[in-house]
């Protein structure tokens, strides 16, 4: 999922349904978990109830809060994920009926607003072209999510892998951005890979070939008709956050530094028009601007090795002070300790 979509996009709540059940047998607090995202227990016993992308990623972070430094339980909760789970439904049925498991894979990035985590995975692919691994990104990720995102995703990833795969995926390399000491319980669902913690991103590698090997549910039929499911889905929640999306588009052009008047004349727009239509679906043009130059500091931080002031100056802050600030704000670390994969204390 993207920022611009949480509040558009519609999802099951089985990825709520799921934390709460899990968050119960711990003896958790599941009722304040569910108010902390203005839902009540009816509203994940009816399983066709459908939440937010903002409410998923939300009661994530309440899980997160119930269960603080419990990484074997993080871990824990992604391997109950499945693919019809992990994400939208018909977003795990076109991966499970796609031709082969390497187009399945790439489906699931294409497809990645319809996926219940916030952060961008891309393909890592050999000099033939073959797909060799993926990376996640987390530029839009809130920082205190990080740890237990990387974690979560040791369960989900270990066990959708292995439904595509048809048996226990053979992963080679592991890098997570978590501490060394996580080891023990990622060590459990990947028994025999290279781990290596402490890493800016998630990536993960493997020898096999994915384009020779189909799904157990590969259908030509099933997967054009999910397929198209899928980008109804999206079509509905772009429409509804269009203007949103487009505005952030011209954002991300400028790095930021397009003002309300030129945005709105870029969109034949008057500018308290602009305003009150942004306004109408949660966000003002300033929270836009600076989530633009901040995803725009995320990727010089991430990507380059310019030092910090030179970082501040290329996303238009006159001095490193107050872009340390608006940085903190957004991430709840500095700019340094996000570069360097310092955890939040």
């Amino acid at each position: 999922m993207h920022l611009a979509t949480l509040s558009a996009v519609k999802l099951p709540n089985h990825s709520i349904k799921l934390m709460a059940i899990m968050l119960d047998e711990l003896g958790a607090d599941v009722e304040q978990a569910l108010r902390q995202v203005g839902l009540t227990a009816s509203d994940i016993e009816d399983p066709a109830a459908l939440v937010t992308g903002l409410q998923e990623v939300e009661f994530q972070r309440a899980f997160m809060q119930q269960t603080p430094d419990q990484p074997e339980v993080w871990v824990d909760l992604g391997s109950r994920y499945r693919l019809l789970t992990h994400a939208h439904t018909d977003y795990g049925l076109l991966m499970s009926t796609a031709p082969t498991v390497d187009a399945a894979i790439k489906i699931g990035f294409t497809y990645g607003d319809l996926y219940y985590m916030l952060a961008d995975a891309e393909g890592i692919f050999a000099e033939d072209g073959r797909q060799i691994g993926f990376r996640s990104l987390p530029v839009e990720l809130p920082r205190d999510m990080r740890r237990f995102s990387a974690l979560r995703d040791v369960g989900v990833n270990c066990t959708v892998f292995s439904e595509l795969w048809g048996e226990p995926f053979p992963f080679d390399t592991v890098e997570l951005p978590v501490p060394a000491r996580d080891e023990p319980f990622v060590r459990r669902f990947l028994p025999d890979a290279d781990l290596r913690f402490d890493s800016e991103f998630n990536r993960w590698r493997w020898s096999v070939r994915l384009d020779q090997r189909r799904p157990p549910h590969s259908d030509p039929v099933l997967h054009d008709y999910y397929r198209s499911a899928c980008d109804r889905l999206l079509a509905a929640a772009h429409r509804e956050g269009d203007l949103v999306d487009r505005v952030l588009t011209l954002l991300d052009e400028s790095k930021g530094q397009d003002s309300v008047d030129h945005a709105a004349r870029k969109l034949a727009l008057s500018t308290r028009s602009l305003q009150r239509k942004l306004g109408d679906r949660g966000f003002s043009y300033r929270e836009l601007a600076a989530l633009a130059r901040h995803r725009h500091a995320c990727r010089l931080l991430l990507t380059t090795r310019h030092p910090v002031s030179r970082v501040a100056l290329d996303t238009g802050y006159d001095n490193v002070s107050a872009f340390n600030n608006a940085f903190r704000r957004l991430s709840g670390v500095t700019p340094s300790q996000y570069r360097n994969g310092m955890a939040v204390a």
